[in-house]
């Protein structure tokens, strides 16, 4: 990328990107569809959708705490799934 300013923000966003993306692997590898894991967590799959596909990707730098308990209640809907 030859613009310098957009290559320092695109490479700022590639850990947010990356824990998506493992989020997204971990899903998929349970076999737990977006519809699900959304019942699971009192959301809607179209909350899901929009998350997993980055058009809404809170950067850590917005509301960390936001993100953190997001992505705990994820995990407890995946974990779920080994119960059920």
């Amino acid at each position: 990328m030859k613009d310098r300013v957009y290559r320092r923000a695109y490479d700022e966003l590639g850990f947010e990107f990356s824990l998506v993306r493992a989020i997204i692997d971990a899903r998929l590898s349970k076999g737990i569809t977006q519809k699900e894991i959304a019942k699971r967590m009192g959301t809607k799959q179209s909350s899901i959708a929009r998350f997993e596909s980055g058009k809404y990707n809170p950067t850590l730098a917005f509301d960390i705490f936001i993100l953190v308990d997001d992505i705990r209640v994820y995990t407890r809907a995946l974990s779920a799934a080994e119960v059920l």
